[in-house]
């Protein structure tokens, strides 16, 4: 469960600032959604981040069509949504990370 460590060394870098009212939490496409969501309370229970309203989004690997050449987020499987072609990752989302929506 390599998510549980990557949630926590990204909660960490929030830790010690300014009062966080609102965290997103992005979960890529090689991370377990449930374990992220399952490990966030007891991650932050005692901390300042507890008391954020905590969003879980899933992120997408970046792509770029192979026929026309539109960026897009997605994954090998799903076509453009430009034209319909094929599509080849130029990057990879990050499995977790923690951002500050709001102070």
């Amino acid at each position: 469960m390599h998510e549980q460590g990557l949630l926590a060394k990204a909660a960490a870098r929030l830790l010690g600032g300014e009062p966080v009212r609102a965290i997103r939490v992005s979960i890529g496409p090689r991370a377990d959604r449930d374990v992220v969501e399952m490990s966030w309370p007891n991650l932050v229970a005692g901390t300042p981040l507890a008391e954020a309203e905590v969003t879980f989004a899933d992120v997408r690997d970046p792509m770029v069509c192979l026929e026309c050449a539109a960026e897009y987020e997605g994954s090998t499987l799903a076509s453009c949504p430009a034209c319909g072609g094929n599509g080849l990752p130029v990057g990879l989302a990050p499995d977790v990370d923690v951002e500050v929506v709001e102070r």
